[in-house]
Order: C-alpha cells, then sequence, then structure tokens
C-alpha cells in the first residue's frame, strides 16, 4: 500500500475520514429520462443519494465562489464551486450529464467531475458545481 492509498483508498483513508466526519450534508440526484410509448411522451425519474461533501475547494472566497483571479476562462464561470466528496459507499459514479447536486440548500448543475484514482479504486471525486 502506498501513501496516496493511507491517504485517500477506502473507508479507512484520511481523506475518507475527514469528509465523514467534517463533511456538509449534500445529495447527488441522477435523472433518468426514458420514452415511454403507451403515453407517447418522456418520462423523468429521479434517484436521490446522501452523501457528504467538502467545502469549497482552494481558489474559492468565503462564500463558495471562484476568486475573481481564478475566474479567466469560460470553463470557471463567477457562480461556481468546486467541492470534494468521497467515492466509497456511492452505487453510482458521477456524470456531469445526468447528475445535479443539492448543497447547502441550493441546486447546482455539475459541470465537470474528475476522479481521484489510486490503482484500481476511485477514492473520491471533486466536482465543479455551477449554480
Amino acid at each position: 500500500m502506498t501513501l496516496f492509498d493511507d491517504i485517500f483508498s477506502g473507508s479507512g483513508g484520511v481523506a475518507d475520514r475527514l469528509i465523514t466526519k467534517f463533511g456538509t450534508p449534500a445529495t447527488l440526484v441522477r435523472e433518468a429520462k426514458t420514452y415511454d410509448p403507451a403515453e407517447g411522451k418522456n418520462v423523468v425519474t429521479t434517484t436521490s443519494y446522501s452523501i457528504k461533501a467538502t467545502p469549497p475547494i482552494a481558489g474559492v472566497d468565503t462564500v463558495g465562489a471562484y476568486r475573481k483571479d481564478v475566474i479567466q476562462s469560460t470553463t470557471v464561470g463567477i457562480y461556481e464551486l468546486t467541492v470534494a466528496f468521497k467515492a466509497s459507499g456511492l452505487p453510482i459514479e458521477p456524470n456531469a450529464t445526468t447528475d445535479k447536486m443539492i448543497y447547502r440548500g441550493i441546486t447546482y448543475s455539475i459541470v465537470r467531475v474528475l476522479p481521484v484514482v489510486s490503482g484500481d479504486d476511485t477514492a473520491m471525486y471533486y466536482a465543479q458545481l455551477r449554480a
């Protein structure tokens, strides 16, 4: 086991324990759209997953938005923030096209999801959120 594994991987990792202890409750919401031919319309079903997410990551100010010096292009908007959440216990892999996150009572679109991987295990995810 590497130092990276000790810090991040599995439920025994330091990052996992810190997010569990100090993380803010959040909800990852997956929307699935299917076509119902009998009704002749699209049907949307949602599934919610309770998670804990870190406070906004470096590069953000105290209210959760990116600092102006970080906003340099269209990849980061003025009303965005980045949080991290653990992969262990989450039965799905987060997806920017189908998922949203409810964080501190605000529903955010997920712009980008970046996994933190050690070997074959995903330890945690970073999610860029847009209000």
